[in-house]
């Protein structure tokens, strides 16, 4: 898949934000750990060539560490890449594998939805009555299936802690209208006399 311009802006406002976002909580004082987590990460690839949101993110951690010296040298850039498909997973895995990141950076590519992989971290901090570190949080699913809101509420509900939710509206829209047409399809058919599974 290309990516589209919206696409492409949307990458760059993360990478350029996130720059900033990692170098003024780094320098905050809010612990040792600061954590990007990307629930629909991708493959990390368009086919046209332009890098997704784990590459962009891990980029602009990497960009803020060498602008900021020794500033941030104490703290630890923890990522979490999410991804459903199994054989976009390990695509990312490798991509980032390929390239060199400063040793305050850790990732992890976890194959699995959103809902399994993030849910799960959040219930063993509950149990361990642990704090979220400070965490920004994207979240760009196709539509607005596999999404439950209760994470994110949850993400939210710790200190410094952000999420940017990027919905589709067409996506969207397209699924509002498949339900609203099975929902009314037996009233046509019946109305037209239309059997379901017969041929006219």
């Amino acid at each position: 898949m290309e990516a589209k311009p919206h696409t492409q802006a949307k990458i760059e406002i993360i990478r350029q934000y996130l720059v900033r976002w990692f170098q003024i909580l780094g320098r905050s004082g809010l612990g040792s750990r600061l954590v990007y987590i990307d629930g629909f990460a991708g493959p990390g690839k368009y086919k046209d060539g332009l890098q997704g949101s784990p590459i962009a993110a891990l980029e602009a951690a990497k960009a803020a560490i060498l602008q900021a010296g020794a500033a941030l040298k104490a703290k630890e850039f923890c990522f979490l890449f999410v991804e459903k498909e199994p054989e976009f997973a390990e695509h990312l895995r490798s991509l980032i594998t390929e390239q060199q990141w400063p040793p305050e950076i850790k990732w992890e590519v976890q194959q699995g939805t959103f809902d399994e992989q993030v849910g799960s971290v959040l219930e063993d901090l509950k149990t361990q009555r642990q704090s979220l570190a400070p965490t920004f949080a994207f979240i760009d699913p196709f539509g607005a299936t596999g999404l439950p809101f209760r994470i994110v509420a949850e993400i939210l509900s710790y200190p410094s802690c952000e999420v940017l939710l990027n919905l589709d509206s067409d996506g969207i829209g397209r699924l509002v209208t498949a339900q609203a047409l099975e929902k009314t399809s037996p009233i046509w058919t019946k109305s037209l006399g239309i059997k379901v599974g017969s041929q006219s």
